[in-house]
């Protein structure tokens, strides 16, 4: 032994306090970063989920050579007469072409509600769509405008179904992308 002191290792109280104030500053700071961009992920994987469900609507009807209908759904067993798509939508035979699910008939598909805050907002006055045939759909061509309810409009995506049935992918116009952030 030579009388000197050993050195002590380890980190002193006030290191520790100000490594946790440091880690304290920037989860405040990344927290509302993170707010946005799960907000986008949430509108875009419900804006593939729409996609999804036209697509399969337009092959079951070019498949069959039948009419089908896709529209909103809040029970998977009936359609109602609204432009909000995000609780849920039935996608159902129309053999007798009359714009409804044929009653007694199974669906083909049941979409599930979204997630809480997604908004789903469809073309005024378009409640059904419905798909011939030949891959066609009645009717004029319709929007929709996918988004997360308070998020900044510039996030709003859109989906558009044209006459001829081609589905495609775009922006909403900034009237439509406040309607939906709105709800």
């Amino acid at each position: 032994m030579d009388g000197t002191p050993r050195r002590q290792r380890g980190v002193t109280l006030i290191e520790q306090l100000l490594a946790v104030g440091i880690l304290a500053i920037l989860v405040v700071t990344a927290t509302p970063a993170l707010g946005g961009l799960l907000a986008r992920n949430a509108a875009t994987a419900a804006d593939n989920a729409v996609v999804a469900a036209l697509q399969h609507a337009r092959e079951r009807a070019v498949r069959s050579g039948a009419h089908v209908v896709l529209c909103p759904s809040r029970d998977g067993a009936a359609c109602v007469a609204d432009v909000h798509w995000e609780h849920g939508w039935l996608l159902a035979w129309d053999r007798d072409r009359d714009g409804e699910p044929d009653a007694g008939v199974e669906p083909i598909a049941v979409g599930d509600a979204l997630p809480p805050g997604t908004v789903v907002l469809g073309s005024a006055g378009r409640t059904r769509l419905v798909f011939r045939g030949d891959g066609s759909a009645a009717g004029s061509n319709v929007s929709l405008t996918i988004c997360h309810r308070g998020a900044p409009a510039a996030s709003a995506l859109g989906v558009v179904m044209a006459n001829s049935g081609r589905i495609r992918q775009g922006r909403p116009s900034v009237q439509r992308a406040r309607e939906c952030v709105r709800g």
